[in-house]
């Protein structure tokens, strides 16, 4: 990847689900309008005040397999290549996160399509050796909390700098796995 590449910062907006919809029964006013490269507030007279950018904005039209091949998969097949990769959510509670990242039985999420991808590539490099270990944490109220362990035993984690420069979250439970069957079965949501 290229350095001016190195960090992206995109947006989903989420449509309104079905409680939201019916709370609104009469047309509802959008104060904010987004284009592909743009989230715009909209004032009551539908004037634009204030415009925000993005490397991408992604409308609630847009599936996340449209999200995943624009942004995430580039970033999985270069982790492949051997070059590090993070690919987070960041927002508010009911923002669309963990449907982003996981999706549903019928829509994977980005997690889901992100492991199918690392390991068809690695069954098409047969002359190349892979040790896939995955983790699971969640950052809230800046702690650190290592999903993979028993939630009696979740203690905060510290995160920290090792040689050459390498950030690293201290004590984090590491799986190895061998299928992406192995790694959703891991998936702290699904073992609940």
């Amino acid at each position: 990847m290229t350095e001016e590449s190195a960090v992206k910062v995109c947006v989903r907006v989420r449509p309104l689900i079905k409680r939201e919809e019916a709370d609104n029964a009469e047309p509802v006013q959008l104060y904010w309008k987004a284009d592909k490269q743009a989230i715009h507030q909209i004032d009551d007279d539908g004037n634009m005040t204030k415009s925000f950018s993005f490397d991408r904005v992604f409308s609630a039209e847009e599936s996340t397999n449209q999200l995943y091949n624009d942004i995430a998969k580039p970033l999985v097949v270069s982790t492949v290549e051997g070059y590090n990769g993070t690919i987070f959510a960041y927002g508010q509670t009911s923002s669309g996160k963990t449907f982003t990242m996981m999706g549903s039985e019928h829509t994977p999420g980005v997690i889901p399509l992100a492991m199918a991808d690392v390991f068809h590539t690695i069954k098409n490099c047969p002359k190349k050796e892979f040790l896939l270990r995955v983790s699971y944490m969640e950052i809230y109220n800046e702690t650190v909390t290592d999903l993979l362990c028993d939630s009696w035993k979740r203690k905060p984690l510290e995160i920290r700098e090792g040689n050459y420069k390498n950030v690293y979250v201290a004590d984090l439970t590491e799986e190895l796995v061998t299928s992406p069957e192995q790694a959703a079965g891991l998936d702290p949501q699904r073992r609940k």
